[in-house]
């Protein structure tokens, strides 16, 4: 053997195999393993639930939303405050009940909103 070859032997040899911790200890979840489904209401939507359930009340949930570009959802409101951190790209929001793409606010990546409980939105 070439001492290159056994020196490449010697690395793999000696590096230690990654593992996930335990589940117990805690739950990884890794970009390409998140399951999107498009929203049933509005087009270009989809989002992923990372953990607990958004359909149980009181649940403390938290859930991944893509939007396509150029997509906006009705005004609506939830019973619960949600708390959005925007991850990629630029979301655009508003407020009260009437749509007008026009008085719309960019919030850029990297930014946090808290949408509070039974305001339309």
């Amino acid at each position: 053997m070439k001492r290159s070859s056994l020196a490449a032997l010697a690395l793999v040899i000696s590096s230690p195999l990654l593992a996930d911790p335990p589940t117990q200890v805690m739950n990884i979840m890794r970009e390409g393993e998140l399951k999107f489904v498009p929203s049933k209401t509005t087009p270009g939507i989809s989002q992923a639930v990372i953990s607990g359930n958004p359909a149980k009340p009181g649940e403390v949930y938290v859930v991944r939303n893509r939007f396509s570009p150029g997509t906006f959802s009705a005004p609506h409101f939830h019973p619960e405050t949600r708390y959005i951190a925007v991850l990629k790209g630029t979301w655009w929001v508003g407020s009260g009940p009437k749509f007008d793409k026009d008085a719309t606010t960019p919030v850029p990546a990297g930014s946090f909103v808290v949408h509070h409980a039974n305001q339309i939105h």
